[in-house]
């Protein structure tokens, strides 16, 4: 455990040496993982620092989380964060080379963009604590965009967009899915954005977000791994703090835990050889104490091949090749999704029997609740995914990360494993009750194209026909 009045002689240790800077303070701490511990600080401009310390391998990841994520933008403008963070490695006036100089000294870079954050990552020998600040303090204000820039990285993005979504039928699946999961609501629109958006976006519309969204108050950064807590402290006043905070844009404060959208059910035709089904339901934010709750019930039903939709459907009926799901909570609200791949050359009697076995089993663990084998399982499976999350220095900042922007708090990560072990199976049905029936449901079914169709369909765009 990370001794507080030491952390808070460092914080001011550390303040002196930069009088004249944004001084941080000492936060809090938290351990978490097999013993592991993590330190916060908040700096005078705004900036957050989370430190999770460890010597097992000479390396470190240095992470930047920005609190602005696709749930942020204008109603018309869908894909602004994410082509934003594309723009962020063409480099500033001082390091027009972002990625090249840290591929360099033997780092590699990269960046993701949810519907809550945008997440700049580098992992690192040890000795380079100081240059990657350097990059990332630089970008955070010194980002030099021409128009002509923009347009180029305009054409990636579409082509981005036309890759993984309008080519590819299991992005369409999704895009149909989060728009019926979430009408009218931020996470309804796709993190990459609507092609007819991406393609209206100017150069005036991404420096106004540069400036509203770019900012140590907006702003936490991660450092995991074969690091020194004062070391890390002074470099990052040394290059953050002479940036001046500014207030930031407001956000949706709270989630929307409301699942009463009613049951949406949507058939495509889709290049697929077989159909596809995705079940789901809305359920609840980051912090829900249903979250925890929600991870159990999904490995109970889905989530491994003893579960009892896979026994059902692969196993005894024999009608479907792969089944699969995910719980997630985000900072707004969350969803539960079942994915079931049925058999090559499956009919619409299978289509309906597959979704009648996963309604079953949903309603009977609401009723009678895990069988205790059940349960057990379900939860030695989420301690050990648990601790499979915190392999590496890189898993661990994405983690700590996750915890501070999607639930307010990276300290609630400790809690986990003795949360889920001490779920019980009346939660378990109450919270299945709440959240997973067939009235709420959303169904997305891919049917695959007949090679007529698709023949006639080419033949019909040629001309030929």
């Amino acid at each position: 455990m990370i001794d507080a009045k030491k952390m808070q002689s460092i914080a001011q240790r550390v303040a002196a040496v930069f009088p004249n800077l944004a001084a941080p303070e000492f936060h809090s701490s938290s351990t978490f993982g097999n013993g592991r511990s993590a330190v916060k600080f908040v700096f005078k401009n705004g900036l957050k620092l989370i430190i999770a310390p460890d010597t097992n391998a000479p390396v470190f990841s240095f992470q930047t989380w920005y609190q602005v994520g696709s749930s942020d933008e204008p109603a018309d403008r869908s894909g602004l964060p994410h082509f934003f963070e594309h723009l962020m490695f063409l480099g500033t006036k001082e390091n027009p080379k972002f990625s090249r100089i840290l591929q360099q000294v033997g780092g590699q870079d990269n960046a993701m963009t949810g519907y809550d954050y945008t997440c700049y990552f580098q992992s690192l020998p040890v000795g380079q604590l100081d240059l990657v600040a350097k990059l990332e303090a630089d970008r955070m204000t010194g980002l030099v965009l021409t128009p002509e820039q923009v347009q180029n990285e305009l054409d990636v993005v579409i082509n981005e967009r036309l890759w993984s979504v309008d080519n590819d039928p299991n992005g369409q699946l999704d895009e149909a899915l989060y728009s019926a999961l979430f009408p009218n609501h931020p996470y309804g629109a796709p993190v990459i954005g609507f092609l007819q958006d991406i393609k209206n976006l100017i150069y005036a519309d991404l420096m106004e977000f540069y400036r509203a969204r770019y900012s140590p108050e907006n702003a936490t950064i991660v450092v995991a791994g074969h690091v020194d807590v004062e070391e890390v402290l002074t470099t990052i006043l040394k290059w953050f703090g002479p940036i001046s905070g500014r207030p930031v844009a407001s956000r949706q404060a709270s989630g929307d835990e409301h699942n009463s959208g009613g049951y949406t059910r949507q058939e495509l035709l889709l290049p697929v050889s077989s159909p596809r089904l995705l079940i789901a339901w809305r359920t609840v934010p980051f912090s829900h104490p249903d979250a925890d709750v929600l991870d159990l019930a999904m490995e109970i039903l889905l989530g491994n091949e003893a579960s009892r939709v896979h026994k059902s459907l692969v196993e005894d009926l024999q009608i479907a090749s792969d089944v699969d799901a995910t719980s997630e909570s985000m900072r707004l609200g969350g969803s539960f999704v079942a994915s079931i791949t049925l058999n090559e050359g499956s009919n619409s009697a299978s289509i309906e029997k597959a979704l009648d076995v996963v309604f079953g089993h949903v309603n009977d663990l609401a009723v009678k609740g895990p069988k205790e084998r059940e349960l057990l399982r379900a939860k030695n499976l989420s301690e050990s995914d648990h601790y499979s999350s915190l392999g590496t220095a890189h898993d661990r900042g994405l983690v700590l990360g996750s915890y501070e922007l999607l639930g307010g708090d990276y300290r609630t990560l400790s809690g986990y494993v003795s949360r889920i072990q001490g779920i019980t199976a009346g939660e378990v049905s109450a919270c299945v009750k709440r959240w997973l029936n067939r009235d709420n449901a959303v169904v997305i079914i891919a049917r695959p194209f007949q090679a007529a169709a698709i023949r006639d369909e080419v033949l019909e765009k040629s001309g030929a026909l």
